[in-house]
């Protein structure tokens, strides 16, 4: 996976719940009044941006954004309202719409944590890197111990390819909330991005302890097995991977760490199939080839159906990516035109 996209993700997952629910409660308020012979408590309904909120976290988005719109009429500098607003077009995965409401709201209460805050995490979500560090630090000036904003610039760092930079930033996360699983997941990416590989190793294991949702992190732990040559653990680990995603992608890195194991038979039936599960995907057609290649060359290149098998699965590859000089090559050496 991408680092980029493998920190989006990250941020996406951690925050989305916390920033849709905006500030306001969406309960009716309670005041009480003095009246003869003592108090009594009367209701008063929820004011309009309370309701705005509440729309917005129950995923009522055109109900949310009407009212928000009449709040910003009304009055153009509610800094909620403009929050509000940006949450909902970042949960619709509309990021260019989100980043002016983000923008206008940091601009109008410049010391406003979360309007900072999310306003960096937008700005990160459209690739614009540096203007995001100098929004997440603006936060963090606000506010140290914010989680989110250590948690997004370590984020932004990893994506600009400066792990050295992410790193304080993603232990100060953990620090800050042992607990957060994203946060441990973010961390272990950051130490594999830095060559600490056992360190992450250590901080995936932690994380899927922690995770409803353990898939992606179980994907970066067997990365970081096979990298650290503990295939026999990276092959279990994209087992029980395979079993809670099925796919195309699952099934290469099993048969990836197979591959590395040993267990060649075992990773040439992952290769097919995945190739069997998206015939688009050209890296399965790759695995599946080697492994031919491998059958071929182990009978000292009697077997004429692994040899044809290793053809059509480069020649598939190639169709698919034609641009693979690697694959090329290999196929002249072995004489697979």
């Amino acid at each position: 996976m991408p680092r980029t996209t493998a920190w989006l993700g990250l941020t996406l997952a951690i925050l989305a719940p916390a920033l849709l629910a905006g500030c306001g409660t969406g309960d009716r308020v309670t005041e009480r009044t003095p009246e003869a012979g003592g108090e009594s408590a009367v209701e008063r309904p929820p004011d309009k941006l309370t309701v705005a909120e509440q729309a917005g976290a129950e995923g009522e988005y055109a109900v949310a954004l009407a009212l928000f719109r009449e709040i910003l009429a009304e009055d153009p500098t509610e800094t909620r309202a403009y929050l509000g607003i940006g949450d909902i077009f970042v949960q619709e995965q509309d990021y260019r719409s989100a980043e002016p409401y983000y923008e206008r709201a940091a601009r109008i209460d410049p010391r406003n944590y979360r309007a900072q805050f999310s306003y960096g995490r937008v700005l990160h979500l459209l690739e614009r890197f540096v203007e995001a560090v100098r929004a997440y630090h603006r936060a963090l000036a606000l506010n140290p111990e914010g989680v989110e904003a250590n948690l997004g610039l370590g984020a932004t760092y990893l994506s600009m390819d400066e792990p050295e930079h992410a790193v304080s930033f993603a232990e100060k996360a953990v620090q800050l909330d042992p607990r957060n699983g994203e946060a441990r997941a973010s961390l272990g990416e950051v130490y594999e991005a830095s060559d600490r590989i056992e360190e992450a190793i250590a901080q995936y294991l932690i994380a899927l302890e922690l995770m409803d949702d353990p898939r992606r992190v179980m994907r970066r732990l067997a990365e970081a097995l096979i990298a650290e040559g503990r295939f026999v653990e990276a092959v279990n680990t994209a087992g029980s991977l395979v079993k809670l995603d099925a796919t195309a992608a699952s099934h290469v890195l099993l048969g990836r760490a197979q591959f590395k194991a040993g267990a060649y038979d075992d990773s040439l039936q992952s290769y097919r199939k995945a190739t069997e599960l998206d015939a688009g995907d050209w890296g399965a057609w790759n695995g599946l080839g080697v492994n031919a290649l491998n059958r071929w060359l182990l009978s000292a290149k009697s077997d004429e159906g692994a040899r044809l098998e290793a053809r059509n699965a480069f020649r598939q590859s190639l169709r698919l990516n034609a641009s693979q000089q690697n694959v090329i090559v290999l196929m002249q050496k072995y004489g697979l035109q």
